[in-house]
C-alpha cells in the first residue's frame, strides 16, 4: 500500500522579549490542529524568552536569531504552504522563499500583507488602508477566528456579581509587551490620586522593561491595594477576579470577552482601532483612541463605572458567547482546505 504523503506546512514566528510570545502562542495552537494531518514544523525568529512554550509542545522547531537565518532552512523544507505570524519582515527575505508556497498571515497588521495568498482576520472590521492595495490577500474574517488559548473559560454572571458586589472595585491593568511609555505606572498614580476604593491587580510580563522598584514604590504610597503580577499564559487565573480590565487593547480584549470581563482599550496607534470596532459596538468593551488624554480619560471612566456598577453588570452580559471557542480549529481546518 503507497504511504500518504502530507502536505508540508511551515509556521514562521517572531517571539522574544521585544516582540513578546503573543505569535508563538497563537501559532502553536493553530499547529495542534494541524499537525495530525501534515508534515507540519516551526521556526521562531527571535530570544529565548518563548523557549518553555516550545519544549512543552510536541511540534518540531527551531530558533533562529534572524530572518535571513531561516531561508536556508525554509528552502530545504520545501513547504507547500507557508504560515507567517508576525508583525514585519524584508521583502528581501520573502524574495528569498520558495516559489509557488502558499502564503498565509495570521495577522492582520503584517506588514507584507499585499505578498500574502490568505489573511486570517479576527473581526468582521477592515481597515480603511485596506482598499488602497493594488494586490491583497483572500481575507477569512470574523470573531470565530479569535484564537484563544483551550483552558480559557468563561466566568458565571453569579461569579461575576459577587466580584463586582464588592465594596472595593476590582480593577485589573495589563498593558502588554515591554509597555515602552509605562502607561502602568501613570495608570497607577493617576488611579491613586483620583479614584476611591479600588483593588488594583497590576499584570507584568516578560518583556516590561522599567523599574520593578518604582512601582513597589508607587504601590506602597498608593491609597489602594495593589497586587503586582509577573505573568505570561497564565495571566487570566489571577485577573478573573477584576470587574474591569484596562489594557492596551490587542489579544487581551478578546480574551476578556471570552472570559466574560469587559476591557477599557487604551490605544497606542490609531490606525489599530478598527480591530475593536465590532467588539465595542457589541457593548463587550471601551476604547479610547491615543493621546495625552487617553490616561486621565480611562481614570475618568473608571471613577464613573465604580459609582455606576450596573453599567459593568450590562457589559459583563454583552460579552456572553461573543468570542467562539474554536477560533485555532476553525483556521487550521481552512488551512488544510487551502492545500
Amino acid at each position: 500500500m503507497k504511504k500518504q504523503v502530507l502536505p508540508r506546512i511551515l509556521f514562521w514566528v517572531r517571539a522574544s522579549e521585544s516582540d513578546g510570545l503573543g505569535h508563538l502562542v497563537r501559532s502553536l495552537l493553530v499547529l495542534d490542529h494541524i499537525k495530525h494531518a501534515s508534515d507540519s514544523s516551526l521556526i521562531v525568529i527571535g530570544d529565548s524568552s518563548g523557549t518553555h512554550l516550545l519544549e512543552n509542545s510536541d511540534v518540531r522547531w527551531d530558533l533562529v536569531e534572524s530572518e535571513f537565518s531561516a531561508i536556508p532552512m525554509i528552502r530545504k523544507r520545501s513547504p507547500s504552504l507557508i504560515v507567517f505570524d508576525m508583525l514585519t519582515i524584508s521583502e528581501t527575505a520573502l524574495e528569498s522563499l520558495p516559489t509557488g508556497a502558499l502564503k498565509v498571515s495570521l495577522s492582520s497588521i503584517f506588514d507584507q500583507l499585499e505578498q500574502m495568498d490568505h489573511l486570517f482576520h479576527r473581526t468582521t472590521v477592515e481597515p480603511p488602508s485596506w482598499k488602497n492595495f493594488k494586490k491583497f490577500p483572500t481575507i477569512h474574517k470574523g470573531l470565530k477566528y479569535s484564537v484563544l488559548p483551550q483552558w480559557l473559560k468563561p466566568i458565571s454572571t453569579r461569579l461575576y456579581e459577587e466580584h463586582l458586589n464588592e465594596d472595593h472595585l476590582s480593577v485589573a491593568i495589563s498593558m502588554g509587551g515591554s509597555d515602552a511609555p509605562n502607561r502602568t505606572l501613570q495608570l497607577l498614580n493617576l488611579l491613586g490620586k483620583n479614584v476611591k476604593k479600588l483593588v488594583i491587580w497590576v499584570a507584568l510580563g516578560n518583556a516590561y522593561r522599567h523599574s520593578y522598584t518604582d512601582l513597589i514604590d508607587t504601590a506602597a504610597k498608593n491609597r489602594h491595594e495593589i497586587i503586582l503580577i509577573k505573568s505570561n499564559e497564565s495571566m487570566w487565573r489571577v485577573l478573573k477576579n477584576a470587574s474591569i480590565v484596562l489594557c492596551a487593547g490587542g489579544l487581551t480584549t478578546y480574551e476578556a470577552a471570552h472570559i466574560g470581563i469587559p476591557a477599557l482599550n487604551i490605544l497606542q496607534k490609531k490606525n489599530w482601532n478598527y480591530l475593536f470596532e465590532e467588539l465595542t459596538e457589541l457593548n463587550a468593551c471601551i476604547t479610547l483612541p491615543p493621546g495625552e488624554k487617553s490616561l486621565r480619560d480611562a481614570v475618568d471612566i473608571v471613577g464613573d463605572l465604580r459609582s455606576n456598577r450596573v453599567k459593568l453588570l450590562e457589559m459583563h452580559k454583552s460579552t456572553q458567547n461573543v468570542i467562539p471557542k474554536n477560533g485555532a480549529k476553525a483556521i487550521a481546518e481552512t488551512i488544510l482546505d487551502l492545500i
